[in-house]
């Protein structure tokens, strides 16, 4: 019985130490694998990474190199940056040369994706009117318009007229011949304030009309301009919208935002303005010709010359003009470009400390912009000093022409002068 005993309490005594050596042990294997598990995923993300041990990067069969700044790219020790280069270009190679062919074919022969924005030559043609013309609403459109605007300046001869017929009944009666509506005795203007009301309830109704045509023709060139902004803005932006990815790929954000903010704010303003005061324009010149040559015929000997002097100013304006606005929307394109990636990709380039190197970007673009401008402007008051030239050149002409003419015209000149 003792020796059971003594057996039992040893095996009782013993179970406890190999427990616990079976627990230490556990744990040592399980600490053991975890560092090796641990070695391997380093030695793989040094492979990965392209490092060694002492934290240096290396590439398959050179020196191993330096890190660097992001922005300049690593360097080799001992001509190892030659042999990167050979190695990339080695591994790359292929695929470049089997992309060339389509690069070359569909960007240009240098590979570029992105290509230069191109800009025509020489004055809008006759195409680019007819489009808008078109897209505000056809010939229909632009009839409408020659008619108020015929209207208008024909209502402002009347007005003009009828002031120099009221004038010289100042102390006789006068006779109007219209040829359609036959002939009237107007009354003389000493005959009394009856006298006074016919002549000018007259004058009031050709006011009123000048005042609905002038203001049809306005309106009319607002609503047609509106017309073809709202038609050219919507198809431009369907065709943006349902454009491949290659557009967007190959074309800048800031070209994009050009077509959707200055082309438009042309199109719904510039361009309207621009071609009523065109229409306004040529309908003054020639009633101011017809009226100056009616009065007086001897002005067309001087309003030949003036008018070729008009026409040869007005087309080297043009060209210079059409081409320094052109180079004023290419510019504006990398300029809308820069500023967007600077709103969005702020916190990357300070991040960098690249914000001195992209606000001489900004800088250089801004230039570029405003010298187009500058020049555009330049070339306005080119011009405009020219027209003014010729105007004064007309206006002293005719001046002395009627000084000059006085008998052979008889116009009263004045109770200075008295009558002619």
């Amino acid at each position: 019985s003792s020796s059971s005993s003594s057996s039992s309490s040893s095996s009782s005594s013993s179970a406890p130490q190999t427990w616990e050596s079976m627990v230490a042990s556990l744990s040592e294997a399980v600490q053991e694998t975890s560092n090796e598990n641990e070695g391997k995923k380093a030695s793989g993300a040094n492979r990965v990474n392209g490092t060694n041990d002492e934290g240096a990067v290396a590439v398959a069969g050179t020196a191993p190199v330096e890190p660097t700044s992001p922005l300049l790219g690593p360097t080799a020790k001992g001509g190892g940056k030659e042999e990167v280069k050979e190695e990339i270009d080695g591994e790359g190679g292929e695929g470049e040369k089997g992309g060339e062919g389509g690069k070359d074919g569909e960007d240009g022969e240098d590979g570029r994706l992105v290509e230069d924005e191109n800009k025509e030559e020489g004055v809008a043609s006759l195409s680019t009117w007819i489009a808008w013309v078109q897209a505000a609403g056809g010939c229909t459109v632009l009839l409408a318009q020659v008619y108020f605007l015929a209207s208008d300046r024909f209502c402002y001869v009347s007005c003009e007229w009828w002031l120099a017929q009221w004038t010289q009944a100042a102390e006789s009666a006068v006779t109007l011949s219209l040829a359609p509506l036959g002939d009237f005795d107007m009354p003389s203007q000493a005959d009394g304030r009856d006298a006074q009301w016919v002549w000018f309830r007259a004058y009031i109704i050709l006011i009123f009309f000048s005042l609905v045509f002038c203001f049809a023709r306005t309106e009319w060139g607002i609503i047609s301009g509106n017309t073809a902004s709202t038609v050219l803005f919507t198809r431009l932006t369907h065709r943006v919208v349902h454009a491949p990815m290659s557009y967007f790929d190959t074309t800048p954000l800031g070209r994009t935002l050009t077509r959707f903010t200055f082309d438009t704010e042309n199109l719904d303003f510039a361009l309207p303005q621009k071609a009523s005061l065109a229409l306004i324009s040529v309908g003054w010149f020639l009633a101011g010709l017809g009226v100056m040559v009616g009065v007086m015929p001897l002005m067309i000997l001087v309003m030949l010359p003036v008018t070729y002097l008009y026409y040869r100013t007005q087309l080297f304006y043009r060209r210079a003009a059409v081409d320094l606005q052109r180079l004023d929307a290419v510019s504006r394109s990398p300029l809308q470009a820069v500023l967007a990636e600077g709103i969005d990709g702020q916190a990357t380039i300070r991040a960098f400390g690249q914000t001195k190197g992209f606000a001489q970007v900004m800088r250089e673009r801004l230039d570029d912009n405003t010298a187009a401008v500058m020049a555009s402007q330049a070339a306005n008051r080119w011009m405009g000093m020219r027209l003014d030239l010729c105007g004064v050149a007309i206006s002293t002409t005719a001046a002395l022409l009627v000084c000059l003419t006085r008998d052979f015209i008889g116009l009263w000149l004045g109770p200075i002068i008295g009558p002619v």
